[in-house]
């Protein structure tokens, strides 16, 4: 999977929901950017890994 499965946007709305969810605390905002970019990877990860597997010819 590569980094661009994931937009910027999509990361950037996940985090101000995240950061709004914990109270919009201030000075923590990295926390946030890579929490979201984490959660987006990982959704995708298994979908990826679907995709790629090949039937079984047997």
């Amino acid at each position: 999977m590569s980094d661009s499965d994931v937009t910027e946007q999509a990361i950037r709305d996940l985090a101000y929901e995240l950061w709004q969810r914990n109270g919009c605390p201030r000075g923590d905002e990295d926390h946030f950017w890579y929490e979201a970019e984490r959660v987006l990877k990982a959704a995708k990860a298994p979908a990826a890994s679907a995709s790629s597997q090949k039937p079984n010819d047997e």
